[in-house]
């Protein structure tokens, strides 16, 4: 299908035709009740809720608490030699999400933990072993899961 009006139809799903929850399957023992499984009123259910996080004055909230920690972060990047800044910056990212929207100091050392443990179970779902045997990529993901059940 393709052209302006297929993509509508499918985009729009309005006769609720298209599921990403069968279409997911892959990612249902990574992310179970994930709001990208869920159809239909459920899935718009629960992206209202979701919404609430993305509203002006809380993003304002956001935006506040990571202005005052960039400046201490970036601060601690070399200045005249050359570094690696894609985990750099992947690291500062995930810094910021977990003082954000966890509450953690910058510096708490669960964060590294946090972020190793969001890092593997977003490449479980990229691996190609499906079953959580050991040394996979499923297996990691899984036991990260579990942990970041257990920490929230």
């Amino acid at each position: 299908m393709g052209g302006a009006e297929a993509l509508e139809f499918i985009l729009g799903d309005t006769s609720n035709l298209f599921s990403s929850h069968d279409g997911w399957d892959v990612l249902h023992s990574l992310f179970p009740g994930g709001l990208m499984l869920r159809d239909f009123e459920d899935h718009r259910g629960h992206r209202r809720i979701m919404q609430s996080a993305f509203r002006k004055p809380v993003m304002d909230g956001y935006r506040d608490r990571m202005a005052e920690a960039l400046e201490g972060l970036i601060a601690d990047w070399p200045a005249e030699t050359p570094f690696a800044f894609f985990p750099a910056i992947k690291t500062m990212t995930l810094q910021m999400g977990a003082a954000v929207f966890m509450g953690l100091p910058l510096d708490d050392p669960r964060v590294g933990k946090l972020n190793a443990a969001f890092a593997a179970e977003v490449a479980a779902s990229l691996g190609v072993v499906r079953k959580p045997l050991p040394l996979t990529k499923m297996r990691r993901g899984m036991q990260a899961r579990r942990y970041l059940l257990e920490t929230f």
